[in-house]
């Protein structure tokens, strides 16, 4: 089984310690995000956890913890743009982002730290020349730390007309464009650009590899075993892995504006005030009406022969 930690919110970023706790602890629990009562208990054995992916922007907090999940297997998706606080209220500078990101990769496997440069927004402010620019630097920065870079661009939500009223939609020619651009400045240093969550028929003749960013053939890599394949819904716009996460909505404190995951900001201060490091849940306490199912749990490692 892959368990995900950062598709709701950043864990590593706001509860690394809790985190920590449940690995110690052996197991986890997730409220069903569309049944509040309905809670899966998770096993948290590398038994049956084929490996852990983190998407973070904010990796630091769990750095001096990276070492003690080695019975695991690890992934990380770092998240690296250039906005301000217009966009990004708390997410450390980028040049302290990037300094985490060389820590982190010196630890763990080759492979096993990836840029996500996403979601790209273009406005007054944030020109393509301004992310042409601003993606060279931190390539160069991390060249030698990194070997991919996962590259997205903005998509709307129902919420944004609240929280982001002025976005606009980067036209399919720009978008053309600068992946022809950060494929360019990436090969420069090794890095591979991947792109995710776009629709591949526009850009099916360009220079830049398809599929998606969290999937199997990626932590096939990783944990160097084929894997089955799990069947559940994933994104109809690449091949990424999605399902057990293990975060909660409306739990994430970067308050970003584009942010899909956050809905309302008082809702966020709110379960960010409900949090217990001790908890088994992310958000509050077990309840007595609560139904708690155990998942159904086991390696999805198929053979017992390295692919590499």
């Amino acid at each position: 089984m892959i368990i995900q930690t950062g598709l709701r919110t950043d864990i590593p970023a706001f509860y690394s310690r809790w985190f920590m706790n449940r690995i110690r602890a052996g197991f986890v629990m997730v409220r069903n995000p569309y049944n509040f009562h309905q809670v899966t208990r998770y096993r948290l054995d590398p038994e049956v956890v084929d490996l852990i992916g983190f998407c973070t922007k904010n990796p630091a907090p769990m750095l001096s913890s990276v070492s003690s999940l080695g019975c695991f297997s690890q992934y990380w998706f770092v998240s690296i743009i250039p906005y301000g606080t217009d966009l990004e209220p708390y997410v450390p500078p980028v040049k302290s982002v990037v300094r985490s990101v060389i820590q982190l990769a010196s630890v763990l496997p080759s492979g096993c730290v990836a840029l996500r440069y996403d979601p790209v927004v273009l406005t007054s402010v944030y020109t393509e020349e301004v992310h042409y620019k601003s993606f060279d630097s931190i390539c160069r920065c991390l060249k030698g730390s990194i070997d991919t870079a996962a590259v997205s661009f903005i998509s709307e939500y129902p919420k944004h007309q609240y929280t982001f009223p002025q976005l606009m939609t980067v036209p399919v020619d720009v978008r053309r464009r600068m992946i022809v651009n950060f494929t360019r400045i990436a090969s420069g240093y090794g890095i591979t650009v991947k792109l995710c969550g776009e629709n591949f028929s526009y850009f099916s003749d360009l220079p830049v590899k398809f599929g998606g960013c969290l999937t199997y053939d990626l932590y096939e890599k990783v944990i160097g075993y084929p894997l089955k394949r799990e069947k559940y819904q994933r994104l109809r716009s690449c091949d990424c892995v999605m399902g057990h996460d293990i975060g909660t909505y409306n739990s994430c404190l970067h308050m970003c504006r584009y942010c899909y995951a956050n809905y309302l900001e008082d809702d966020v201060k709110s379960n960010a005030k409900r949090h217990n490091e001790n908890s088994p849940l992310l958000i509050g306490e077990i309840l007595p009406e609560d139904r708690i199912t155990s998942a159904r749990q086991s390696t999805l490692k198929n053979g017992q022969n390295s692919l590499f």
